[in-house]
C-alpha cells in the first residue's frame, strides 16, 4: 500500500499545475466585486425611501358607482402613520382596509357630485422604521380627482319635448332629451348609471328599455371603463 501511495504522489508531483486563463481570472474578479457590493449593502442598509407607486383615482371623475380608491406604495408601510397622516379636501370621512402594499379607502357615503378633491400623503414611514431606527419618511405625495356635475330626470311637458325623459344639468342649466319618443314612467337605478323606462307603443301596448348613462351623463364607475352593457339602448 505504502509502495502504490508513492508511486502515485510521484507521478502527480511532477505535472506542475495548469496556468489560470483569462476568463478564469475574470470569474475571480467578478466574484470579489459581488462580495464587496453585498458587503457596503449589508452594511449601510437600504436606503431607498416609500413611495406611492399608484393611485387608482388620480385625475379620474369619480361616479356613483366608484365605491373605493387605492393606493399602492413600493414597499411595506407602517398602518398607522399612513392613515393618520392621510388628508382628503374637502374632507371625505372613510375607512381603511390593507392587502399587502396596498390601502383600500372606502368613503362612508357616496362621493358629493359637482366638487374637485385633493389628496396629500407625507410623513408616513416603512413598516420597519421602528425597528431599524432608521426613519425614511414617504416621499411627500399629491393627488386630485372629481366628480360630474349634478342632474336630474325629468318628463318635458311642452312642445316637441312632451311626454320625452330630459335630463338637466345643474352647472349649465341646461337640458338634454335622454329618449327621442314619449315615456309612460321611468326609474333611475341606485348607480346613477341608467335610468329604466316605460315606453308606450302601438295598441296600447308598453315595452320596456334601459338608459345609460341617463343621470350623471353616461360615465361608467373607473374599475369599469371598458366593459359593455347587455341591455337594449335607446
Amino acid at each position: 500500500m505504502a509502495k502504490f501511495w508513492l508511486r502515485w504522489r510521484a507521478g502527480h508531483s511532477s505535472s506542475p499545475s495548469p496556468p489560470w486563463q483569462p476568463l478564469d481570472w475574470g470569474t475571480l474578479v467578478l466574484a470579489l466585486l459581488l462580495t464587496v457590493a453585498i458587503g457596503i449593502t449589508l452594511w449601510v442598509g437600504d436606503r431607498t425611501r416609500p413611495v406611492v407607486r399608484h393611485f387608482s383615482w388620480q385625475g379620474q371623475e369619480v361616479r356613483a358607482g366608484d365605491r373605493f380608491f387605492v393606493l399602492e406604495f413600493n414597499r411595506p408601510m407602517d398602518r398607522e402613520s399612513v392613515q393618520t397622516n392621510l388628508k382628503i379636501e374637502p374632507a371625505l370621512p372613510g375607512k381603511f382596509s390593507w392587502s399587502g402594499l396596498r390601502m383600500a379607502y372606502t368613503p362612508l357615503a357616496p362621493v358629493p357630485y359637482g366638487q374637485s378633491f385633493t389628496l396629500s400623503l407625507a410623513n408616513a414611514f416603512d413598516r420597519f422604521a421602528a425597528e431599524t431606527g432608521e426613519a425614511k419618511p414617504l416621499v411627500p405625495f399629491a393627488g386630485k380627482f372629481a366628480t360630474p356635475p349634478p342632474a336630474f330626470l325629468y318628463l318635458g311637458t311642452a312642445g316637441s319635448q312632451a311626454g320625452r325623459l330630459l335630463r338637466y344639468d345643474l352647472k349649465t342649466g341646461q337640458s338634454q332629451p335622454v329618449t327621442d319618443r314619449p315615456v309612460v314612467d321611468f326609474k333611475p337605478t341606485g348607480d346613477g348609471q341608467r335610468a329604466i323606462v316605460a315606453i308606450e307603443g302601438g295598441a296600447g301596448a308598453v315595452g320596456s328599455a334601459v338608459v345609460r348613462g341617463a343621470v350623471d351623463g353616461g360615465g361608467a364607475p373607473i374599475a369599469d371603463r371598458q366593459r359593455r352593457l347587455s341591455e337594449p339602448q335607446i
